[in-house]
């Protein structure tokens, strides 16, 4: 997370912000879902460290539920159609970034 540009770590608030006004609950593991269910609107309109701090487990949730491969686990809650855009965004960050170290 540190490593990415702020570029991508805007996209990658965006992503939430307009998953949040289409209502979307749960996440892609437990670490990033104990965060969400803690915010409150001030946290997300004042970018708490509390809101900053979800997003970024949010995306290391989500880019370790993506390189594992696994679409079912228990810690999925996420409704299927916002995991499938989460893991379409990581895929083409990936294959943006090639050259990153994992």
């Amino acid at each position: 997370w540190p490593r990415l540009s702020n570029a991508t770590r805007a996209s990658w608030e965006l992503l939430l912000l307009k998953e949040l006004a289409a209502g979307a609950r749960g996440e892609l593991g437990w670490s990033a879902e104990w965060r969400k269910a803690k915010l409150e609107a001030a946290d997300i309109r004042q970018r708490s460290r509390r809101w900053r701090d979800y997003v970024c487990e949010s995306f290391c949730d989500t880019v370790a539920a993506v390189l594992s491969g696994q679409y079912v686990h228990e810690e999925f809650t996420l409704a299927p159609k916002f995991a499938r855009r989460r893991r379409s965004w990581v895929r083409r960050f990936l294959a943006a970034n090639a050259e990153l170290p994992v």
